[in-house]
């Protein structure tokens, strides 16, 4: 639908997650057009900026948010969106939302490695956010 139109006719590199990780395919089975339509309203206002990379990371992360309230038994699914969108995103106020939710999600999945890498790495970056109330 209008999400995966949008993020594939710009030129955009990162786009090709979703063909590498079959998201259409999952889109269309997993959402009814209600759910469908909902999350594409959420999303329609970014699809007008012009910063294809932000837009396509608050996509993501909007994406990861309901398979978390639909299918909260997918870890692997939503660690795979969340690790996009902050690889897209670049204001560290968001990068510090989009971390959180992946690092609690690495926490829960026991990827406790992976977690205290991103938030090394998130330190080293100087986002904005309190990483020290995600190490306990």
């Amino acid at each position: 639908m209008g999400i995966f139109n949008f993020l594939k006719r710009n030129e955009n590199q990162n786009i090709k997650f979703f063909e590498e990780n079959n998201l259409e395919s999952w889109w269309n089975h997993s959402f009814n057009d209600r759910e469908k339509k909902r999350i594409i309203s959420e999303s329609s206002n970014l699809l007008n900026n012009l910063n294809s990379d932000k837009t396509a990371a608050r996509t993501l992360y909007l994406l990861a948010g309901n398979v978390i309230t639909r299918f909260n038994n997918n870890p692997d699914l939503i660690i795979r969106l969340l690790k996009k969108a902050a690889e897209l995103s670049k204001e560290p106020k968001e990068r510090f939302e989009i971390y959180s939710q992946l690092i609690k999600m690495l926490q829960e999945d026991e990827q406790n490695e992976e977690a205290i890498k991103l938030i090394r790495e998130a330190e080293a970056q100087n986002w904005a956010g309190n990483w020290q109330e995600l190490k306990n």
